[in-house]
């Protein structure tokens, strides 16, 4: 089975404590950790792999970044 690795960064205020990566390839169920980027001043990254079919070529999958414990979901059921 193929393994996929991506890479996940993002920049924030520098006091932010904790950032962790929600996706739809597993219904939103799994938070990953994201480690702070010494290089770069409120720098976050990530590297993950996903096994076998979690991710299948050709669709398409949405995340978000979870800051200091702070969700933000999307509502299907709402116009954005």
């Amino acid at each position: 089975m193929a393994t996929v690795q991506l890479n996940f960064t993002l920049r924030t205020s520098t006091n932010c404590k904790t950032v962790h990566l929600l996706g739809s390839w597993d219904g939103y169920k799994g938070q990953l950790p994201l480690s702070k980027d010494s290089s770069k001043a409120g720098g976050w990254k990530g590297t993950f792999r996903f096994q076998g079919a979690t991710l299948k070529q050709g669709q398409r999958y949405w995340y978000y970044y979870i800051i200091d414990g702070y969700h933000v979901s999307h509502d299907p059921a709402r116009e954005s």
